[in-house]
């Protein structure tokens, strides 16, 4: 047995977006393959505060959740992208994280950048990122200061190739948020989830990307939906749980939650998701759920690591992207077989990976 238990600080987001807490959960089952016991602390990248006191269910306190931390992961989200708005280098998490922190212990803490994705407009290239020289040397001080990497969207993967930067292509891990629940699947409830947000997604990174596109796409589909499903809402947030009440009928339920466990039960009991927030479907999937994913930007892309439909919202076409959901339901349990297969499989590599940088408290 190991003679200490050893504390792992997580870089994530707390009651910001669920899809973050997903995929904490599923980096939660790889570690818990990996070793028998360990303190989780949780730094919240919009909370800077969080890196001194208590959050969650953290089981010790600490001075500083990084410098006391024997490891320390970067837990998916966008880490590497360069828009109108702000470039990864300037964030402002970016100087007490990782510039005061983890670029100071060079590699002598083991810290990981587990499923790290681009946050780009859908059509944009690598080199919208890799050729800005100061998103080209932040990108590669994170690289000389993590010991492992792994990418969950192409166009991350594509980026780092362009700085010649070692990586994994492995299923963004809120696909495997399901495995928490000891590999039980939730019976159906007969209906299908939709999402829907005011732009399709996050931000207007691209100007063919408007409310009236989203909406005029959303009314239609909706409206297909509904010919032939019963429909569950599921909203990440109060905003998008007020926008999609315009598309509700009465008898339709609409589901939010300020506790993300709750997600579990709502997305793992619907026979299908049709949504526009990626990480909904993506953890859906991991239950063995069918789901199309229509969003606007590089984000969406995830979804082709795990062999999700997915369409730009600017070049959606309603009928062809309810008939690709549709057709899901069709062939409902191979789909179910090839998820689940999928997701174990990519769980035991994660595991696998990782393994070498647990080794002294399994």
């Amino acid at each position: 047995m190991p003679s200490r238990i050893p504390n792992i600080a997580f870089m994530t987001t707390l009651g910001v977006n669920v899809g973050d807490e997903f995929i904490r959960e599923g980096i939660h089952s790889f570690l818990e393959k990996l070793i028998p016991q360990y303190h989780s602390l949780y730094v919240s990248k919009h909370d800077l505060t969080s890196l001194h006191e208590h959050r969650l269910n953290e089981s010790i306190s600490v001075q500083d959740k990084f410098l006391d931390a024997d490891v320390i992961i970067q837990a998916g989200a966008p880490v590497y992208w360069k828009n109108s708005g702000s470039a990864c280098y300037s964030a402002e998490w970016v100087d007490e994280l990782w510039r005061k922190r983890i670029f100071q212990f060079g590699q002598s803490k083991i810290v990981l950048n587990i499923g790290a994705g681009s946050g780009q407009a859908f059509h944009d290239n690598s080199q919208s990122v890799s050729s800005d020289p100061l998103c080209a040397e932040f990108i590669r001080q994170i690289s000389k200061s993590c010991k492992w990497e792994s990418v969950r969207d192409p166009l991350a993967s594509a980026i780092l190739n362009d700085l010649k930067i070692s990586h994994v292509k492995l299923p963004c891990p809120a696909f495997h948020a399901a495995r928490r629940i000891k590999n039980t699947i939730p019976v159906s409830k007969n209906c299908i989830a939709i999402n829907f947000m005011p732009l399709s997604g996050h931000y207007q990174f691209a100007p063919e990307v408007t409310e009236s596109v989203s909406l005029a796409f959303q009314r239609k589909a909706v409206s297909a939906l509904r010919r032939n499903h019963t429909i569950m809402f599921i909203a990440h947030n109060q905003i998008e749980a007020d926008y999609m009440r315009q598309f509700q009928f009465p008898g339709e339920s609409m589901f939010l939650s300020n506790n993300y466990l709750d997600y579990f039960e709502a997305y793992g009991t619907a026979r299908g998701v049709f949504a526009n927030r990626v990480h909904g479907g993506v953890f859906a999937a991991g239950f063995g759920r069918p789901a199309v994913l229509v969003g606007n930007d590089s984000r969406l892309r995830i979804a082709e690591y795990i062999g999700l439909p997915n369409k730009y919202i600017a070049d959606a076409d309603v009928d062809e992207s309810i008939d690709l959901f549709e057709d899901c339901l069709k062939k409902e349990q191979s789909e179910r077989d090839r998820l689940l297969n999928l997701r174990e499989e990519s769980a035991e590599k994660y595991i696998e990976y990782l393994r070498p940088f647990f080794k002294d408290w399994q």
